[in-house]
């Protein structure tokens, strides 16, 4: 069974708006250099950001396919991404990125059918009048 939508979507959506842009931001800026200090960790970095992202999305669509589709939608943000860091002097694009977003995108998805995926349920509450 399918719950039904959130009483506060378009709160939740917003909230997820940033978040998109907050990655588009923080990817083109320079990289922390802790992030070199960690083996693997920029990978590591990408793989947990696109898990949190189809997650949250993950809560707000919660029909399967939808879930499928916002992974597909985050791995698209993914490739613009790498995209655009081939401008930036200070980054470099790298298909390995990618594909860390891609295993991000479907933990995020498998995620959701925990109980990690029922979180904003929980914390929306019933509508205001």
């Amino acid at each position: 069974m399918i719950p039904a939508p959130l009483a506060h979507l378009s709160w939740w959506r917003g909230v997820g708006r940033a978040l998109v842009i907050a990655m588009l931001v923080v990817s083109l800026l320079p990289a922390p250099a802790f992030i070199g200090a960690v083996p693997q960790g920029d990978k590591l970095g990408h793989a947990l950001a696109f898990a949190g992202l189809v997650l949250w999305y993950a809560q707000l669509y919660p029909q399967p396919r939808d879930r499928w589709h916002c992974a597909l939608g985050a791995l698209a943000l993914g490739a613009l991404i790498e995209l655009l860091q081939a401008f930036v002097p200070w980054r470099s694009a790298e298909w390995l990125d990618l594909v860390a977003d891609g295993g991000g995108a479907l933990l995020g998805v498998l995620l959701a059918a925990t109980p990690l995926g029922a979180v904003l349920r929980r914390l929306d509450g019933p509508a205001r009048a």
